[in-house]
């Protein structure tokens, strides 16, 4: 305990004789914070696509054939989401990249994560109503392809991100 507390007084001591030093250690906590955030939501998109795997294999076991083919495109397009969003761009810059991201665009850009926790709630409600809906092959189909139009509204916000860190939109 007092080893951390002397390398605290240190921190202090280097943020006080280093100018700009805490602004960068804030902001290389933020750039962690931004990653556990990216972390979180990609989990809960694998939990979501494990559920989607679940259901498909119910319609295996009810031979909805059409259906799981569908499905199993959608499983592939979760795991393309979530891995879109575990390897995205980090929302703050190291001392030396190219790309400078300013404290204001950080909270803009944690909004727009906390707006894809969202989405992703939205999603996995999605797949809920699919695993309700598991009757006829029908049914089935129309809520693979309602999941399948918001899968592809979520992409589309995903892909802005980096546009969103380099200040385009």
């Amino acid at each position: 305990m007092k080893e951390i507390r002397g390398d605290e007084r240190l921190l202090e001591k280097i943020s006080r004789v280093i100018p700009g030093y805490g602004g960068y250690k804030e902001k290389e906590l933020r750039r962690e914070a931004d990653k556990l955030q990216r972390t979180y939501i990609a989990k809960r998109l694998s939990d979501a696509k494990s559920s989607l795997e679940s259901a498909n294999s119910r319609m295996t076991e009810k031979l909805f054939m059409d259906a799981v083919g569908f499905s199993d495109r959608l499983v592939r397009r979760m795991e393309k989401l979530a891995d879109k969003v575990r390897f995205a761009s980090y929302g703050y810059g190291g001392f030396f990249d190219m790309v400078k991201v300013r404290e204001d665009e950080l909270d803009k850009l944690y909004s727009f994560d906390a707006s894809l926790l969202e989405d992703v709630d939205r999603i996995k409600a999605k797949v809920g109503e699919l695993e309700a809906s598991l009757d006829t092959q029908a049914r089935a189909k129309q809520k693979l392809e309602e999941l399948e139009s918001l899968l592809a509204e979520v992409d589309r916000k995903i892909a802005g991100r980096d546009d969103l860190i380099r200040g385009i939109r």
